[in-house]
């Protein structure tokens, strides 16, 4: 089974600390609530579900939109954005290929890897469609303002 790192806010619950369970793994090993889940710890805390085997999910992609001047990604309740100016001037700084390499390295702060890759092909497309529409923005602004001139 991959590996997946999910950062969790430790939350009080009357006298008790809890932490919420990733949904991810919750529906890889069909667990509902009111199961038990074996709690082993020693430095290292592992959560092992009692009864259950996991499934071998595929990894889920992301939800990618562009919409006015933002790209929005979307993959269950955690949802990010980002400025469509700021990505067009990554690609213009340092080019195509580096700019899906630096999107995916920030994505992966808040979306599993597997995800991520699931999601190449979209990426890819969100990325031209943002620098077309850049393209063809800047394009309208400097014809018009060059008729202004004359």
């Amino acid at each position: 089974m991959s590996e997946y790192v999910a950062e969790r806010v430790i939350q009080k619950n009357g006298g008790s600390n809890q932490i919420s369970l990733p949904m991810h793994w919750i529906r890889a090993h069909s667990l509902r609530p009111g199961d038990k889940v074996k709690v082993v710890y020693n430095g290292v805390l592992k959560v092992l579900p009692i009864t259950q085997t996991p499934l071998e999910l595929e990894p889920e992609p992301l939800d990618i939109e562009v919409k006015d001047e933002y790209v929005f990604f979307k993959l269950g309740d955690n949802n990010k954005r980002l400025r469509t100016s700021k990505i067009t001037k990554y690609v213009h700084d340092i080019g195509f290929d580096e700019t899906l390499n630096k999107l995916k390295r920030m994505l992966e702060k808040h979306y599993s890897i597997e995800s991520i890759e699931a999601s190449h092909e979209q990426l890819q497309k969100i990325l031209n469609k943002v620098c077309s529409e850049q393209e063809t923005n800047t394009h309208g602004r400097n014809s018009i303002e060059g008729d202004k001139k004359r």
